[in-house]
C-alpha cells in the first residue's frame, strides 16, 4: 500500500470514518445504469436485451463479480 494511501486510511480510522469503496460505488453505478435504461427501453426485458442494455448489462455484472470476488478474499484472510 502506497504510503499516501496508507496516511489517508490511517487517518479516516482515527476519526472513525467509513472509507469509501470505489469498487462498491461503480458497481452500483452500473446497476442503477442498467437499471435506468431498461425502465425507458422497449426492447429491454428481463431475458432479452438491445445492444446499449446488454453492453451496460455487461458493464453491471463485471464489476459485481469483481466486488464479489473481493469480498470472498478479504473473508479468507
Amino acid at each position: 500500500m502506497p504510503d499516501d494511501l496508507y496516511q489517508r486510511y490511517q487517518a479516516a480510522a482515527r476519526a472513525h470514518q467509513v472509507v469509501p469503496d470505489d469498487l462498491y460505488q461503480r458497481y452500483q453505478a452500473a446497476a442503477r445504469a442498467h437499471q435506468e435504461h431498461t425502465t425507458s427501453c422497449p426492447r429491454c426485458t428481463g431475458t432479452a436485451r438491445c445492444s446499449e442494455g446488454a453492453r451496460l448489462w455487461s458493464v453491471f455484472e463485471r464489476l459485481q463479480d469483481a466486488y464479489i470476488d473481493r469480498q470472498r478474499t478479504k473473508r479468507t484472510r
